[in-house]
């Protein structure tokens, strides 16, 4: 998922998404480049392959994420916006 945003973190609510369904999340990052005319972005990968994230590439590439304090899952009943909030 791309959660690249300049006001709200996105990785946390993506992370509690993966976990509520037993899945792994890591975060990619990938740097901007200007003389190819590429901004800095972020991606989280999420996948409940056993293995998936031992691929050497994904291994150096994709970063195991944290847990976050007091982010609980959102849900078509319940979401948190300001828990989100770059502040």
């Amino acid at each position: 998922m791309h959660v690249s945003n300049r006001y709200l973190k996105l990785v946390p609510v993506v992370k509690a998404a993966a976990d509520s369904l037993g899945y792994e999340a890591r975060l990619v990052n990938n740097p901007d480049d200007d003389s190819l005319g590429v901004f800095q972005s972020d991606y989280v990968l999420v996948s409940n392959r056993a293995g998936f994230f031992s691929d050497p590439l994904l291994d150096k590439q994709a970063m195991p994420i944290g847990a976050t304090a007091g982010m609980r899952l959102w849900t078509d009943d319940y979401s948190n916006i300001w828990a989100a909030v770059h502040f």
